[in-house]
Protein backbone atom coordinates (compact mmCIF):
# COMPACT_ATOMS: atom_id res chain seq x y z
CA UNK A 1 0.00 0.00 0.00
CA UNK A 2 1.68 3.42 -1.21
CA UNK A 3 1.71 6.00 1.66
CA UNK A 4 -1.06 8.33 0.17
CA UNK A 5 -3.37 5.26 0.72
CA UNK A 6 -2.07 4.74 4.10
CA UNK A 7 -3.18 8.08 4.84
CA UNK A 8 -6.86 7.82 3.09
CA UNK A 9 -7.45 4.22 5.03
CA UNK A 10 -5.78 6.06 8.44
CA UNK A 11 -8.64 9.15 8.10
CA UNK A 12 -11.45 7.03 6.75
CA UNK A 13 -11.05 4.31 9.59
CA UNK A 14 -12.09 7.39 11.89
CA UNK A 15 -15.40 7.83 10.52
CA UNK A 16 -18.50 5.75 10.36
CA UNK A 17 -17.92 3.47 7.45
CA UNK A 18 -19.41 -0.24 7.00
CA UNK A 19 -16.09 -1.72 6.04
CA UNK A 20 -14.91 -5.05 4.29
CA UNK A 21 -11.94 -6.57 3.96
CA UNK A 22 -11.35 -9.71 1.56
CA UNK A 23 -9.17 -12.47 2.88
CA UNK A 24 -7.58 -14.74 -0.01
CA UNK A 25 -9.94 -17.78 -0.96
CA UNK A 26 -9.24 -20.70 0.51
CA UNK A 27 -8.91 -23.81 -1.52
CA UNK A 28 -12.39 -25.58 0.01
CA UNK A 29 -14.21 -21.53 -1.09
CA UNK A 30 -12.39 -21.95 -4.75
CA UNK A 31 -13.93 -25.51 -5.24
CA UNK A 32 -16.96 -24.59 -3.88
CA UNK A 33 -17.38 -21.27 -5.88
CA UNK A 34 -16.31 -23.34 -9.22
CA UNK A 35 -19.09 -25.70 -8.82
CA UNK A 36 -21.79 -23.28 -8.53
CA UNK A 37 -20.40 -21.00 -11.23
CA UNK A 38 -20.25 -24.34 -13.56
CA UNK A 39 -24.24 -24.64 -12.02
CA UNK A 40 -25.21 -21.08 -13.12
CA UNK A 41 -23.83 -21.19 -16.28
CA UNK A 42 -25.99 -24.43 -16.86
CA UNK A 43 -28.72 -22.21 -15.41
CA UNK A 44 -29.24 -24.75 -12.83
CA UNK A 45 -28.39 -22.47 -9.92
CA UNK A 46 -31.50 -19.34 -9.26
CA UNK A 47 -30.45 -18.42 -5.90
CA UNK A 48 -27.11 -19.26 -3.48
CA UNK A 49 -27.43 -21.19 -0.93
CA UNK A 50 -24.17 -22.17 0.28
CA UNK A 51 -22.06 -22.66 3.32
CA UNK A 52 -20.54 -19.15 2.35
CA UNK A 53 -21.92 -15.29 2.38
CA UNK A 54 -23.21 -14.12 -1.23
CA UNK A 55 -20.80 -11.20 -1.18
CA UNK A 56 -17.83 -13.17 -1.11
CA UNK A 57 -19.34 -15.65 -4.03
CA UNK A 58 -19.92 -12.53 -5.88
CA UNK A 59 -16.59 -11.30 -5.01
CA UNK A 60 -14.63 -14.46 -6.75
CA UNK A 61 -17.10 -14.36 -9.68
CA UNK A 62 -15.62 -10.47 -9.56
CA UNK A 63 -12.22 -11.18 -9.40
CA UNK A 64 -11.66 -14.67 -10.91
CA UNK A 65 -14.42 -15.29 -13.96
CA UNK A 66 -13.83 -11.18 -14.74
CA UNK A 67 -17.32 -10.56 -14.55
CA UNK A 68 -19.12 -7.23 -13.15
CA UNK A 69 -22.59 -6.77 -11.22
CA UNK A 70 -25.67 -5.17 -11.53
CA UNK A 71 -28.33 -5.24 -8.51
CA UNK A 72 -31.81 -4.59 -9.69
CA UNK A 73 -35.38 -4.80 -8.02
CA UNK A 74 -36.73 -6.10 -11.45
CA UNK A 75 -36.03 -10.25 -12.60
CA UNK A 76 -36.81 -10.18 -16.05
CA UNK A 77 -34.10 -7.75 -17.85
CA UNK A 78 -32.89 -9.39 -20.88
CA UNK A 79 -30.67 -6.59 -22.10
CA UNK A 80 -29.25 -3.69 -20.52
CA UNK A 81 -29.33 -0.62 -22.33
CA UNK A 82 -27.06 2.85 -22.19
CA UNK A 83 -29.33 5.10 -20.65
CA UNK A 84 -28.46 8.95 -19.35
CA UNK A 85 -26.85 8.84 -15.66
CA UNK A 86 -24.31 10.60 -13.53
CA UNK A 87 -20.93 8.92 -12.80
CA UNK A 88 -19.97 8.82 -9.29
CA UNK A 89 -18.03 11.58 -9.44
CA UNK A 90 -20.71 13.94 -10.80
CA UNK A 91 -19.81 13.63 -14.83
CA UNK A 92 -22.94 13.22 -16.83
CA UNK A 93 -22.74 9.79 -19.11
CA UNK A 94 -25.47 7.53 -21.52
CA UNK A 95 -24.29 4.43 -20.78
CA UNK A 96 -24.92 1.19 -18.22
CA UNK A 97 -23.51 0.62 -15.43
CA UNK A 98 -22.30 -2.06 -13.33
CA UNK A 99 -20.19 -2.46 -10.30
CA UNK A 100 -16.81 -4.66 -9.19
CA UNK A 101 -17.75 -4.84 -5.97
CA UNK A 102 -20.78 -7.22 -4.84
CA UNK A 103 -22.11 -5.59 -1.88
CA UNK A 104 -22.28 -1.90 -3.61
CA UNK A 105 -24.02 -4.01 -6.20
CA UNK A 106 -26.30 -5.92 -3.31
CA UNK A 107 -27.67 -2.85 -1.81
CA UNK A 108 -29.45 -1.59 -4.97
CA UNK A 109 -31.18 -5.61 -5.86
CA UNK A 110 -32.43 -5.14 -1.97
CA UNK A 111 -33.29 -1.42 -1.65
CA UNK A 112 -37.10 -1.14 -2.32
CA UNK A 113 -36.66 1.27 -5.10
CA UNK A 114 -39.88 0.47 -6.47
CA UNK A 115 -41.70 2.34 -4.20
CA UNK A 116 -39.22 4.09 -1.96
CA UNK A 117 -39.36 8.19 -2.52
CA UNK A 118 -36.33 9.45 -1.89
CA UNK A 119 -32.44 10.05 -2.75
CA UNK A 120 -30.03 6.79 -2.22
CA UNK A 121 -26.98 8.28 -0.39
CA UNK A 122 -24.03 5.57 -0.88
CA UNK A 123 -20.59 5.45 -1.45
CA UNK A 124 -17.60 2.77 -2.03
CA UNK A 125 -14.68 3.40 -1.53
CA UNK A 126 -11.39 0.77 -2.14
CA UNK A 127 -8.19 1.15 -0.59
CA UNK A 128 -5.65 -1.48 -0.94
CA UNK A 129 -7.77 -4.54 0.26
CA UNK A 130 -10.42 -2.85 2.28
CA UNK A 131 -13.28 -1.58 1.20
CA UNK A 132 -15.67 1.64 2.89
CA UNK A 133 -19.44 1.71 2.16
CA UNK A 134 -21.59 4.18 3.10
CA UNK A 135 -25.41 3.77 2.89
CA UNK A 136 -28.06 6.36 3.51
CA UNK A 137 -32.19 6.64 3.18
CA UNK A 138 -34.61 9.44 3.38
CA UNK A 139 -35.49 9.41 7.25
CA UNK A 140 -38.74 10.40 6.16
CA UNK A 141 -39.55 7.29 4.14
CA UNK A 142 -41.87 5.40 6.35
CA UNK A 143 -42.58 2.24 3.76
CA UNK A 144 -41.17 -0.89 3.32
CA UNK A 145 -37.11 -0.46 3.26
CA UNK A 146 -36.81 -3.71 1.42
CA UNK A 147 -37.43 -6.23 -1.47
CA UNK A 148 -36.27 -9.46 -3.19
CA UNK A 149 -34.29 -8.37 -5.84
CA UNK A 150 -32.08 -9.97 -8.71
CA UNK A 151 -27.90 -9.75 -9.11
CA UNK A 152 -27.10 -9.42 -12.74
CA UNK A 153 -23.56 -11.05 -14.07
CA UNK A 154 -22.47 -8.94 -16.87
CA UNK A 155 -19.05 -9.96 -19.03
CA UNK A 156 -16.37 -7.36 -18.45
CA UNK A 157 -15.36 -6.84 -22.36
CA UNK A 158 -17.22 -3.51 -23.14
CA UNK A 159 -17.21 -1.89 -19.87
CA UNK A 160 -14.49 0.91 -18.72
CA UNK A 161 -13.92 2.37 -15.42
CA UNK A 162 -16.30 5.27 -14.44
CA UNK A 163 -16.25 8.02 -11.71
CA UNK A 164 -14.93 5.36 -8.88
CA UNK A 165 -12.29 2.00 -8.35
CA UNK A 166 -15.83 0.47 -8.22
CA UNK A 167 -17.81 1.71 -11.02
CA UNK A 168 -18.28 0.49 -14.42
CA UNK A 169 -19.55 1.60 -17.67
CA UNK A 170 -20.69 0.42 -21.08
CA UNK A 171 -21.62 2.35 -24.14
CA UNK A 172 -23.19 -0.13 -25.68
CA UNK A 173 -25.97 -2.99 -24.76
CA UNK A 174 -25.13 -5.62 -22.76
CA UNK A 175 -26.59 -9.24 -22.34
CA UNK A 176 -26.44 -10.73 -18.53
CA UNK A 177 -24.81 -14.08 -18.64
CA UNK A 178 -26.75 -14.96 -15.74
CA UNK A 179 -28.85 -14.48 -13.29
CA UNK A 180 -28.87 -14.69 -8.86
CA UNK A 181 -32.10 -14.35 -7.03
CA UNK A 182 -30.97 -12.50 -3.59
CA UNK A 183 -32.99 -11.00 -0.73
CA UNK A 184 -32.43 -8.35 1.93
CA UNK A 185 -30.32 -10.84 4.27
CA UNK A 186 -28.06 -11.58 1.77
CA UNK A 187 -27.18 -7.37 1.90
CA UNK A 188 -25.00 -7.63 5.40
CA UNK A 189 -25.00 -4.22 5.88
CA UNK A 190 -28.64 -3.62 6.19
CA UNK A 191 -28.70 -2.91 9.47
CA UNK A 192 -26.15 0.07 9.45
CA UNK A 193 -27.90 2.28 6.67
CA UNK A 194 -28.77 5.72 8.04
CA UNK A 195 -31.31 7.97 7.34
CA UNK A 196 -30.72 11.57 6.24
CA UNK A 197 -32.95 14.97 5.76
CA UNK A 198 -34.02 14.69 2.23
CA UNK A 199 -33.72 18.82 2.41
CA UNK A 200 -29.92 19.18 3.02
CA UNK A 201 -27.21 18.90 -0.06
CA UNK A 202 -26.29 15.41 -0.38
CA UNK A 203 -22.37 16.18 0.70
CA UNK A 204 -23.43 17.91 4.16
CA UNK A 205 -25.81 14.57 4.78
CA UNK A 206 -22.63 12.29 3.92
CA UNK A 207 -20.26 14.30 6.05
CA UNK A 208 -22.78 14.55 8.73
CA UNK A 209 -23.91 11.02 8.58
CA UNK A 210 -19.75 9.90 8.62
CA UNK A 211 -19.03 12.13 11.89
CA UNK A 212 -21.98 11.97 13.97
CA UNK A 213 -22.40 8.16 13.86
CA UNK A 214 -19.05 7.98 14.95
CA UNK A 215 -19.08 10.30 18.42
Amino acid sequence: MSLKEKLQAYLLDRLSFSTMTYRPFTDDMRTHFEGVYNQLCKGEYKRYSGPYPLHLLLHYLITEKELLVHGSNLSDITTFEPRRQTLFNGKPVTAVFASSDGIWSLFFAVVNRLEYEGSLKNLCILIGDKRYYYFSLNRDWSGPLWREGTIYLLPRCSFTQGGAKAEWVSTVEVEPIVKLNVSPEDFIFRNQVKRHNEQEPHWRAVVKGLFLARS
